[in-house]
């Protein structure tokens, strides 16, 4: 969201109808439930240990990158993205994020300090929705809207580890999520960001959407990120998302 190398938060969706009527908590926990059973199950999630998505990112009409993203838990991420042969990658260790930039000033390897580093360990956060209980988490029940002229939930996520809050929309037909919304600082202003998400299928048991597009909010510009395949637990060694030697 702050760089050509876009990382999505993965979120899902329930049902319409339903719900308790007891409270706002009680509401969220029943969608959160449902958000669960629709990405695959409990024990599905559970067994979630890393993924790695393949695919590529068009960034304007006539200019699309191939794109890779590795993704270990508890917050472990990779990101490599080609430009004019070149490749750009970002990762996050748990605790280091950095940056390995052939067309930054200076080119080279880099640690992301304040804001960017606050930014990437948000996105290294796997799953944040679907492991919100045990992350300690907060999900809360945020309404009603539409995406798209359909009706859906929106559930806002503060994560404990960055203190960010997203906001989750999930519709209510599909049970699946179609968009995320979050407020990130960007070159010294706060910035909306937006994802939707399409095209999912079903990996090991897993639902995950193959395109998402994503971009600042009220602005034309838009990213569209695809996914030729999804790889569930692959072995991914712990050194992928250290920061190389400068």
């Amino acid at each position: 969201m702050r760089s050509p190398i876009i990382v999505l938060s993965l979120s899902c969706a329930i049902a319409l109808g339903g719900f308790p009527s007891a409270g706002a908590a009680q509401t969220a926990d029943a969608i959160l439930a449902r958000v669960i059973e629709a990405r695959g199950g409990a024990a599905k999630i559970r067994a979630l240990q890393s993924v790695r998505l393949t695919g590529h990112v068009a960034l304007t009409s006539a200019l699309s990158a191939p794109l890779l993203v590795e993704q270990r838990r508890p917050a472990m991420i990779r990101e490599e993205l080609v430009v004019q042969q070149k490749t750009i990658v970002r990762g996050y260790d748990g605790t280091t994020g950095w940056t390995a930039d052939p067309f930054g000033t200076p080119a080279g390897v880099r640690a992301l300090a304040a804001d960017e580093l606050r930014n990437m360990a948000a996105e290294a956060e796997f799953e944040p929705l679907l492991n919100a209980k045990a992350s300690g988490n907060i999900v809360e029940f945020a309404g009603r809207d539409t995406v798209a002229g359909a009706p859906a939930y929106k559930l806002r996520l503060t994560v404990k580890h960055t203190g960010y809050s997203d906001f989750y929309y999930v519709d209510s037909a599909t049970s699946l999520p179609v968009k995320w919304q979050g407020t990130r600082p960007n070159n010294g202003t706060s910035v909306v960001f937006e994802s939707y998400y399409r095209d999912y299928q079903s990996v090991d048991g897993v639902r995950f959407p193959r395109t998402i597009d994503t971009g600042a909010q009220g602005q034309s510009q838009r990213q569209q990120l695809t996914f030729d395949r999804i790889e569930v637990n692959p072995m991914i060694d712990s050194t992928r998302f250290a920061m190389p030697a400068q």
